[in-house]
């Protein structure tokens, strides 16, 4: 048996591949942990796998309410700046304690 790490941060069309990626490999015999957003926790328990929220809880829905992440210009450029690379360090260091507490096969 393998051990398997797996993360993402994104919306729902980010997450519930990944879950079914991790599901997949959990039902093939391999250990599971996932790392995500906190806000789709009741998603990680309802695919019985074994999970690490990382990061603050952030609602996807809500960046289409800040003129900040829609604008037409910029609104990718601060999405990128301000949730991406905070989220990309949360989850390397909550990553890198697992493993450091735990090695993987596969990140």
């Amino acid at each position: 048996m393998s051990r398997y790490t797996l993360a993402s941060y994104g919306t729902v069309g980010d997450v519930d591949p990944m879950l079914a990626i991790a599901r997949a490999l959990c039902d093939l015999g391999e250990e599971v942990v996932f790392f995500g957003n906190p806000f789709f926790e009741n998603r990680y328990k309802r695919a019985g796998i074994e999970y690490i929220l990382a990061g603050p809880s952030l609602d996807p829905d809500i960046l289409l309410e800040d003129p900040r992440y829609t604008h037409p210009s910029r609104g990718i450029f601060n999405i990128f700046n301000l949730i991406y690379l905070p989220m990309v360090t949360v989850l390397a260091a909550a990553i890198e304690k697992e493993i450091r507490r735990k090695p993987v096969d596969m990140i």
